[in-house]
């Protein structure tokens, strides 16, 4: 089967969908996008156009969730439970992620001050709940990677990020599970290849464009 992965290079729903490539040692190939400027036939792949989209044969579907169920039917090792009742929980907790990927999304993208201290307390609150489910490590559930950890890379990644020019950003003190966790995540193979080698830059540069409050710290 042929993939083609259709990213951005900041895109941090499709770098969940490149974890789970590279984890599973798909043969793929990824076309960066600009989404400023996409090209002419992109919106017949990704009618809203977003990324990820996905060609397989050459057949189009979008959106990280939809990549990833399919790539887990398509491609070994498994990355969700075996039981459905455990299957459901673990796709909830996807979800949840990418709740935390949007107010990471608001801190970087803040004008004021209380705007990013706002979106900081709505991730950390969702911290105080993803902190009672995170297993004894190294991952969420255990000691196997799972679907659900290539759903938080991205997301603690960028937060990584943040907390190196932002202080406060994310007081490990107050989620040890989660800080360890992200910790682990952040030294796994698969992600550390899931990104263009330049993100740390390409991300402080993206906030520094837009001239928000958080962007002076980096």
């Amino acid at each position: 089967m042929r993939i083609k992965l259709i990213s951005s290079k900041l895109c941090p729903y499709a770098q969940r969908s490149a974890i789970v490539l590279i984890h599973k040692g798909v043969p793929h190939d990824i076309d960066y996008i600009d989404l400023s400027n996409p090209p002419a036939d992109f919106q017949a792949v990704s009618p809203l156009k977003k990324v990820p989209a996905l060609l397989a044969d050459g057949r189009a579907f979008f959106g990280s969730t939809v990549i990833n169920e399919f790539l887990e039917d398509q491609f070994a090792p498994s990355l969700h439970p075996a039981d459905a009742l455990a299957r459901a929980v673990s796709r909830s907790w996807i979800e949840f992620g990418g709740e935390c990927i949007g107010d990471i999304a608001g801190m970087m993208l803040a004008k004021t001050e209380a705007q990013a201290l706002a979106a900081r307390d709505a991730l950390l609150q969702k911290f105080d709940r993803l902190e009672q489910v995170v297993g004894d490590g190294p991952y969420f559930d255990g000691a196997a990677f799972s679907l659900v950890d290539a759903g938080y890379a991205p997301a603690f990644q960028r937060l990584d990020y943040l907390d190196a020019g932002w202080p406060g950003a994310h007081d490990a003190r107050r989620h040890p599970k989660i800080a360890a966790w992200r910790t682990r995540l952040l030294q796994h193979d698969a992600v550390i290849r899931s990104t263009v080698p330049d993100l740390p830059e390409r991300f402080a540069e993206f906030i520094r464009k837009r001239e928000g409050y958080v962007g002076r710290f980096l």
